[in-house]
């Protein structure tokens, strides 16, 4: 990576649009959504806000989450 070069994520629940360590990465692992705190968990994810409004936002958007289950399915 260049010095200086911060990653975007936009945030599935809302679309905002901000540098990754701003938002968290879910990732489908044993049977359930999971929060990938340090990026390393392997497969598919999912970037979204911290607060409630967005990760309930997106657990209203099934076909994201299908998308996710697909992948390890």
């Amino acid at each position: 990576m260049k010095r200086g070069h911060v990653p975007i994520r936009t945030c599935k629940g809302c679309g905002r649009k901000a540098e990754k360590s701003e938002l968290i990465r879910l990732v489908w692992c044993e049977g359930s959504l999971q929060e990938d705190l340090g990026s390393r968990m392997s497969g598919r994810g999912v970037y979204t806000c911290r607060n409630k409004q967005c990760r309930s936002r997106l657990a209203k958007k099934k076909n994201i989450l299908r998308r996710i289950i697909r992948q390890h399915g």
